[in-house]
C-alpha cells in the first residue's frame, strides 16, 4: 500500500475522480470542469481516462476539459461514438480580443496551436530521417 499523499500526481487526479463518483458528488446533470487532467499522468493511462470521461458524458454529465496535449485530445476523436456530443474549442487572439472557434472534431479546428506544433515536430523528424 502506498499512502495517497505520496502517490504520483497523475494517479491522485484519477483517485479524486473515483472518490467524487463513489461519494456521489458527481452525478447526472452536473458539470465537471477539469484543467489538464492528463498532466503528470503516464500517457499509457490516457485511453482509460478518456473512456471514463466519455462514459460520464453519456450519463448526462457535462464535461469541460482543457489540454495542451495532442495525443490526449486526439483520443476523444478516436474513442468517441457517433452519438457522443463532443465539441472542440480553440481560443485565439483577434483584432477585437479573444475569439473562440468550435468544431465537431479536433482536426477541423483552424486555429489549433496543439496540432500545428505537433505537425511541426513531425516535419522535423521527417527531415532528420529522410532529408530535405
Amino acid at each position: 500500500m502506498v499512502s495517497f499523499a505520496v502517490e504520483a500526481e497523475g494517479l491522485k487526479k484519477i483517485g479524486l475522480l473515483w472518490q467524487l463518483l463513489m461519494t456521489e458528488n458527481i452525478h447526472e446533470d452536473m458539470v465537471l470542469l477539469w484543467d489538464e487532467p492528463e498532466a503528470n499522468l503516464n500517457p499509457e493511462f490516457f485511453p482509460e481516462l478518456v473512456e471514463c470521461l466519455l462514459e460520464l458524458s453519456r450519463h448526462n454529465i457535462q464535461i469541460f476539459v482543457s489540454t495542451h496535449n495532442y495525443i490526449f485530445a486526439k483520443y476523444f476523436d478516436v474513442r468517441r461514438r457517433q452519438e457522443d456530443k463532443i465539441f472542440f474549442h480553440a481560443l485565439y487572439p483577434g483584432e477585437n480580443g479573444v475569439h473562440c472557434e468550435t468544431k465537431n472534431t479536433f482536426a477541423e479546428l483552424e486555429h489549433n496551436a496543439i496540432a500545428d506544433t505537433f505537425n511541426a515536430l513531425l516535419n522535423e523528424v521527417y527531415d532528420l530521417q529522410v532529408g530535405d
